[in-house]
């Protein structure tokens, strides 16, 4: 497959580790499936996880071909690696759970080549993106464009490593349903908020903003008990509406929960974005409606969204 590569890690565990990453743009192509293999130096006594991004068809098809091995899981950032596959007796039985730490220690970091080196004694810049405001303002949308932005504008391999999404609310409304042409209103889902949902939420960020530089956390739209746990565990905010009162009130909040005031978008219907002020940074964007294609978001914000990834 041109657009893949995969690596062997060999650590001295009972486990190896494939690293999947899509070069270039991170598309690959499903046509090419056929001639993709696993690299040599595969240890079949070992158990083998699978690490990176990839499409879910490809993941399907690694794990096929990681049958031989005592075992295969798969890298959840959020959790570790999940054993999917157990063929042997003293393998880890499956939905076994490989601590994060185990496999991360052994991964190559590609912001410390790509993007500068950092002493030990550094504090953290790891970064929690909040994106807020009230129901229907296009939050869920404008993050999907801020996010296609930032996989052109950031190196493919930092971007991939390091940058990552979570849906904070329980609408199953992930960059897929931003993917998918043309009419998508029938494939949304609206669960149900609660305590349990919230605190594994609060859990990922917490566990993920150790691991990643850039966490775009998608909210919520109402001001609530449940916002306010998962705003806590963020360190900035990022305000979309389309009513001025309503970025008043969400302005509070993001000051009440001591986070830091990235931006405040202004949402219209018409097409077109536009720099109200830059300090502190306001903009006008509209046409923030679900299938249609990417809009524009204004370089001011995609240059300070950069710096975070790139000090």
């Amino acid at each position: 497959m041109q657009n893949l590569s995969l690596s062997l890690l060999s650590p001295p565990e009972p486990f190896q580790i494939l690293v999947i990453h899509l070069p270039g743009n991170g598309i690959a192509d499903p046509k090419e499936l056929a001639g993709v293999s696993l690299p040599e130096g595969v240890d079949h006594q070992k158990g083998l996880i699978l690490y990176g991004r990839g499409p879910i068809w490809l993941y399907a098809y690694l794990i096929h071909l990681s049958h031989p091995s005592r075992w295969a899981a798969i890298y959840d950032p959020r959790f570790g690696g999940i054993v999917v596959q157990a063929h042997h007796p003293e393998a880890p039985s499956v939905g076994a759970i490989i601590p994060r730490e185990s496999i991360e220690r052994y991964v190559p970091r590609q912001t410390e080549s790509a993007l500068t080196k950092r002493s030990a004694a550094e504090s953290p810049r790891h970064r929690v993106i909040a994106i807020v405001g009230p129901p229907h303002s296009g939050k869920s949308v404008f993050l999907w464009w801020l996010y296609n932005t930032l996989s052109k504008r950031v190196p493919a391999e930092v971007f991939h490593d390091q940058v990552f999404t979570v849906r904070a609310c329980p609408d199953g409304e992930g960059n897929w349903f931003h993917e998918i042409s043309g009419s998508n209103e029938t494939l949304r889902f609206k669960n149900q908020w609660d305590a349990d949902f919230v605190a594994k939420i609060v859990e990922h960020i917490r566990g993920l903003s150790l691991a990643k530089v850039l966490l775009l956390v998608d909210c919520g739209g109402k001001i609530d008990r449940f916002n306010q746990a998962i705003l806590n565990a963020c360190t900035d905010a990022l305000i979309v509406s389309r009513e001025d009162e309503a970025i008043a009130e969400w302005r509070g909040v993001a000051k009440s929960c001591e986070l830091r005031i990235i931006a405040e978008v202004k949402s219209i219907l018409e097409p077109g974005s536009s720099v109200l002020s830059e300090s502190p940074l306001r903009l006008r964007i509209g046409g923030l409606i679900r299938g249609a294609s990417p809009g524009e978001v204004p370089e001011p914000l995609i240059a300070h969204v950069i710096s975070m990834v790139n000090p």
